[in-house]
């Protein structure tokens, strides 16, 4: 017999400031896009406005999360697949299976204390492009009593009442998702990431100019493609939503406008396309704000790492002072674990930090000297709770993603010299990538820059780094010609890009050192090329790195053994 269990949330109310924006609607997809997404998301009941989705899985628990118009405590049902499917009607689901719940504690994180009593509000509001104002609240419901490397379905319902009625569209009444394999089981693991989403206007031209209908046809693609690529869960590489991370931004699945960016990540034809698949978000530079930690709650998983995610207080380095996200965790997955970690820094707050290490380019690495002198030292807590962490996990194949990029090929979102074992660190030998390699991680993921590049550095000491910035916010060049080659000289390089203002298409690689004949038919030709998420398979010692474009193409695929 399936199991149901129903489980109650309970929400207390906070205000959030929420930013005006303009014009939203359907999809339309320019002439360049090599991919269209599908249908979106509709059907559903009245109350929801933000569609289910699951954060903090572990093998035994996850959050499940949604948004509704009412302050009245819905519920979820969650049952087994059986025979890979779910029945057909939630009504059938027993309600013996799993385990009783148990309620919502009151703080997102019970990690630390200090600023994280404005992390207990559930309530929330959207502003729309006309102004209008919508007030909704965010349902977040643990569910306990799972087991390890099990696929469930689960759907969300108005009340925790006999009479509570399926908020979820009657076409798709139910999602799914699995929790984490049994740890050293052995069994293959297939996971995405993605950077940097959430921007719903192009530059053509010079101006800035929203997508047609206010939607960006590259991010939708994205996000169906995430639902249909068989991967576990999904890390999110930092700046989720544009431009500020608000709830505004993050939005709903009504609520519409072109700039500043509404609905950008939960509107009607982005998340709920990944069917709400299992997420992991590092933070980045947009977006240092509690509701970055309301909306991704990730609390037992930082809890059982010795990690943290709260609004921590922060005073004298490099005279900042103020309350600023902090999320740095860890978890394992049959033989891989993963480090979530706050390589970021809001840009708008680094105090007397230079940004020196950059030379000529330090005016873009004031946040990066900021993030170092609050992370990364050797007294930091974030360094000095990785530096145990590793030591006390030295097998298996592991994984970091943070923001910052540890190389990058961008004349704005250049290398973070301070984060590298490079002759350009003064601080090489105690540095973020020597932790890394010293224990063994097999490479890092980065965001920040609005690219695709993958480095693999040819000295020793040094990780192999993926730049994934290219989940939805408007697309950057990459530099080629002689930066390219000097690069080239350090490491493996395949990096594309694209000039949102002039529509140039960028590459450094390899066809670098062949001739502009080589270059030219190395570069991508349309923005939906550049556009892109990875999917990473891990089957033993053996990693498989396939990039996939917005064209719905496979593109620089490698497989390393580690």
């Amino acid at each position: 017999m399936l199991g149901r269990k129903v489980l109650p949330f309970r929400r207390s109310r906070l205000g959030l400031t929420a930013l005006a924006a303009a014009g939203l609607g359907a999809l339309t997809v320019p002439a360049h896009a090599g991919a269209a997404a599908g249908a979106a998301y509709s059907g559903f009941n009245g109350l929801l406005r933000r569609a289910p989705y699951v954060t903090d899985v572990t093998q035994s628990s996850a959050y499940v999360n949604w948004a509704t118009t009412s302050s009245i405590p819905g519920s979820v049902k969650i049952s087994p697949m059986s025979g890979g499917t779910c029945p057909s009607s939630t009504t059938q689901w027993s309600s013996s299976a799993i385990k009783a719940p148990t309620a919502l504690p009151g703080p997102v994180n019970p990690v630390k204390s200090a600023g994280s009593a404005t992390q207990t509000g559930w309530a929330f509001s959207v502003t729309n492009g006309a102004g209008a104002v919508a007030h909704e609240y965010q349902a977040s419901v643990r569910v306990n009593g799972l087991s390890a490397g099990t696929s469930y379905c689960y759907a969300v319902f108005s009340t925790d009442t006999s009479s509570a009625v399926n908020l979820l569209p009657s076409s798709r009444p139910y999602q799914s998702f699995s929790s984490l394999k049994a740890v050293g089981s052995g069994a293959s693991v297939t996971f995405d990431v993605m950077g940097d989403t959430g921007e719903n206007y192009q530059s053509t031209g010079g101006t800035v100019t929203p997508y047609a209908n206010g939607i960006n046809p590259y991010q939708a693609a994205l996000d169906e493609e995430i639902g249909s690529s068989g991967a576990q869960f999904l890390l999110l590489a930092g700046d989720v939503a544009y431009a500020g991370g608000t709830a505004s931004n993050y939005g709903d699945l009504v609520a519409t406008g072109g700039q500043p960016e509404v609905s950008t990540i939960f509107g009607p034809n982005y998340w709920p396309q990944t069917g709400g698949l299992p997420t992991f978000a590092a933070d980045g530079n947009h977006g240092q704000n509690v509701t970055t930690l309301r909306t991704w709650p990730t609390h037992d998983t930082a809890a059982a790492s010795g990690g943290t995610y709260a609004l921590d207080s922060y005073s004298g380095i490099d005279g900042i002072s103020g309350n600023f996200p902090d999320d740095w965790y860890a978890f394992s997955t049959s033989n891989v674990r993963i480090y979530v970690l706050d390589a970021s820094w809001t840009d708008s707050t680094v105090g007397t930090a230079s940004g020196s290490l950059c030379g000529s380019n330090a005016s873009h690495c004031k946040s990066y000297q900021a993030d170092y002198d609050e992370h990364w030292q050797q007294t930091s807590p974030e360094y000095k709770w990785l530096k145990a962490d590793l030591a006390a996990h030295p097998g298996g194949i592991k994984f970091a993603v943070m923001h910052y990029p540890l190389r990058s090929d961008s004349a704005t979102e250049p290398s973070d010299p301070y984060l590298q074992n490079s002759t350009t660190n003064p601080h090489a030998a105690t540095s973020l990538e020597s932790l890394l390699t010293a224990n063994h991680v097999a490479m890092a993921f980065n965001g920040h820059a609005h690219t695709y590049q993958r480095w693999a550095p040819k000295a020793s000491g040094q990780i192999i780094n993926y730049v994934t910035g290219g989940g939805g916010g408007v697309l950057e060049p990459v530099l080629g010609s002689t930066t390219c080659k000097n690069a080239l000289q350090t490491a493996d390089i395949y990096a594309i890009g694209w000039s949102a203002s002039s529509g140039k298409r960028s590459y450094c690689g390899p066809a670098d050192t062949s001739g502009a004949a080589a270059v030219a038919s190395a570069t991508p030709q349309s923005p939906g090329a550049v556009y892109h998420f990875l999917k990473v398979t891990v089957s033993g010692s053996t990693v498989t790195v396939s990039p996939t474009s917005a064209n719905g193409n496979i593109f620089d695929q490698k497989t390393y053994k580690f």
